[in-house]
């Protein structure tokens, strides 16, 4: 599994800051966590899932990876 995270130069258009985003690595998928308890989930099935949130346009100051994997993974 790839995470890519692109961030926009400044000036690019307008979002809102906020403190961090937590991104947890599961065996079952991947999910992503702000602090104001919007959040989203992937899993491997390829479904996505978006929970209440206050704003789509937060933007990470800061990023905390979690690998909660327990699976071990072979890369060709």
């Amino acid at each position: 599994m790839k995470i890519l995270v692109f961030i926009n130069p400044p000036g690019s258009y307008m979002q809102i800051e906020t403190k961090e985003m937590v991104i947890f690595l599961r065996d079952d998928g991947i999910s992503l966590q702000y602090p104001d308890g919007q959040c989203a989930g992937y899993g491997i099935d390829g479904n996505m899932l978006i929970f209440m949130g206050q704003s789509c346009e937060l933007f990470p100051t800061k990023i905390i990876l979690h690998d909660q994997r327990t699976t071990n993974f072979t890369h060709k």
